[in-house]
């Protein structure tokens, strides 16, 4: 039987997760010699290396892996039992692990900080990276909730869509098509623009827009993040297609006011389908759905307004 401790299975899902002794003693408040003691003891006790040196780096074995998905598993379950324990007291307590896409970072503090105020008792853990890094914490289960623009397909996949994210087109307020009192697309597509990296949830979902139509647009520069491009236009370098989300008022970029314009999309809120959530990304999940249904519900009430006689 393999008697592996707590805090020996904390320490090797630590190492695997940083794949670096420092990191992971400096996040379990330890010492080096005193993790290296954990190694060799969970090491002994599964039978087997569960890291090889790598430089300086330590890579993971197969056993390594195996013994760190199951630490999160335990992980997981130990948050499971103290959130329903203290949800049986009446309480809202526990932690919520979220990874976002960048540029959900406009919104998604100023909705954390009011799911806060509601729940101060739910710890929050917010990571806010590029689209493949979220899905990456995703197909590793690294995380409670993931939000995104473009969710990926599949049927193992849960999506809630819970907030617009109209996509406008943006110049320099000098540029030639700033004059323009209507931008047609295929004049926006010439211009070569500024965009996010390839498989970006923007660049996808503008691709996508323009493929629809029978059209495409040269991308003449590739930037990781929306600040960049911003700057970008702003000094001149050309247009770009950006989440009116990331526009603050006043800023030097001039929305353009191009055909079919705003691209409608959305956020959404992911996770693997079947997957029992915590009770803080449950109450998470209640807390966006509230606004995104009043929403639809007074869309749907004036659509099906008579015009006034």
């Amino acid at each position: 039987m393999i008697r592996l401790s707590l805090s020996q299975l904390n320490t090797i899902e630590a190492i695997v997760r940083h794949g670096h002794l420092t990191r992971a003693a400096a996040q379990l408040h330890l010492t080096q010699p005193a993790l290296s003691m954990q190694v060799r003891q969970a090491s002994d006790a599964v039978g087997e290396p569960l890291f090889t040196p790598r430089g300086r780096l330590l890579a993971a074995t197969e056993a390594g892996l195996r013994v760190a998905e199951t630490a999160r598993e335990v992980q997981a379950a130990l948050e499971r039992l103290r959130a329903d324990l203290a949800d049986r007291r009446g309480l809202k307590i526990g932690r919520l692990r979220i990874a976002a896409a960048t540029t959900a970072e406009y919104f998604i503090a100023r909705l954390l900080g009011r799911f806060h105020t509601r729940y101060p008792g739910i710890e929050i853990n917010l990571e806010v990276l590029n689209r493949a890094q979220v899905l990456e914490r995703f197909a590793r289960g690294a995380g409670d909730l993931f939000v995104m623009a473009r969710p990926p397909a599949g049927a193992d996949i849960a999506s809630l869509r819970f907030l617009d994210n109209p996509l406008v087109a943006i110049a320099p307020r000098g540029h030639p098509l700033a004059k323009c009192k209507r931008v047609s697309l295929a004049r926006l597509c010439a211009t070569g623009l500024i965009g996010r990296e390839e498989g970006s949830g923007t660049r996808l979902i503008l691709e996508e827009f323009l493929a629809a139509r029978g059209m495409r647009a040269e991308q003449h520069m590739t930037l990781g993040s929306n600040e960049a491009i911003k700057q970008a236009v702003s000094a001149g370098f050309g247009c770009a297609v950006i989440s009116r989300h990331a526009l603050a008022a006043g800023e030097v970029p001039l929305i353009l006011p191009v055909a079919g314009f705003p691209i409608r999309s959305h956020w959404h809120l992911v996770h693997a389908r079947g997957a029992r959530l915590s009770l803080a990304a449950a109450a998470f999940v209640g807390f966006v759905v509230e606004p995104a249904a009043s929403a639809d519900k007074m869309r749907r009430s004036k659509s099906n307004e008579s015009p006034a006689t």
